[in-house]
């Protein structure tokens, strides 16, 4: 497509573990709470960007909908450029400040990206927060996944078995600038998981957020944060326990510059 970006230009750049295994390649975790924390990252690792409400739980839905392809947006003028370079049906949808952009097909919610909706069509997806850092993580040069709670378990293995990336930076998009208590959480899912590969180091936010997410099912904290309350309070605790449900799926999606790539499903 004629608009990608320089950084989609070599693809997702995981590094694929060797015939070896290289078992010596210890992990380190470090928990993001907000982007600006993206500029201490070093150049040998991976981003796992997390936006629970709602980007990647709509991202990652979108695709187990057998969307031909989903592609992200930083702006809503950019979704509407990326559409006009997309061959066949197209989809728009998002939010911008929490509303549904007004000229869009759907909104942020991921019941919305139905497999009858979504079927065989490309999805153009812009947010407030979430696209903005998936962005953002890409320009680090570092390859970049995007996980939910819906996929967590999943895209640990992912980490813990395929990839030879040492430092792992789990990236809470959040909101507004802070952060998110449902991004934090499922960091700490994300975490703990990893701990079946004995990572050598967790910085201090990946253990407080392990605690957290350990303490409590996810769908009591992903309800009491501030966007789950306000969500609860028009009439959405089916959409909260809809993002709430982990490990419902093994899709593993990386960022390719604006276009989202399977990376193939990891058995449990």
């Amino acid at each position: 497509m004629g608009t990608r970006t320089q950084e989609a230009a070599a693809g997702p750049r995981l590094r694929v573990r060797n015939s070896q295994g290289d078992d010596d390649l210890s992990k380190r975790i470090h928990v993001l709470t907000h982007h600006e924390e993206l500029a201490a990252t070093g150049s040998d690792g991976v981003v796992v960007v997390i936006d629970v409400l709602f980007a990647t739980s709509t991202l990652i839905t979108a695709v187990d909908n057998g969307a031909r392809e989903v592609l992200i947006a930083e702006t809503e003028q950019e979704a509407r450029i990326l559409s006009r370079n997309v061959k066949g049906p197209v989809i728009l949808g998002g939010e911008k400040q929490g509303k549904r952009v007004p000229d869009f097909d759907l909104g942020p919610v991921p019941l919305d990206y139905g497999r009858d909706v979504l079927f065989g069509k490309a999805v153009i997806y812009v947010s407030t927060n979430g696209t903005p850092a998936m962005i953002k993580a890409g320009r680090t040069g570092l390859p970049v996944l995007l996980a939910s709670l819906r996929n967590a378990p999943a895209t640990a293995r992912y980490l813990g078995t395929a990839s030879d990336d040492r430092d792992i930076y789990l990236l809470c998009s959040g909101s507004r600038g802070l952060l998110s208590l449902e991004d934090f959480v499922c960091a700490g899912h994300i975490a703990a998981h990893l701990r079946a590969w004995d990572p050598e180091f967790y910085n201090d936010a990946a253990l407080a957020a392990m605690q957290v997410a350990e303490s409590r099912p996810c769908l009591n904290w992903v309800s009491s944060g501030q966007v789950g309350r306000a969500l609860v309070s028009h009439g959405l605790e089916h959409v909260v326990s809809f993002c709430s449900e982990i490990g419902t799926t093994d899709t593993v999606v990386a960022l390719d510059g604006r276009r989202l790539v399977p990376m193939g499903n990891r058995e449990r």
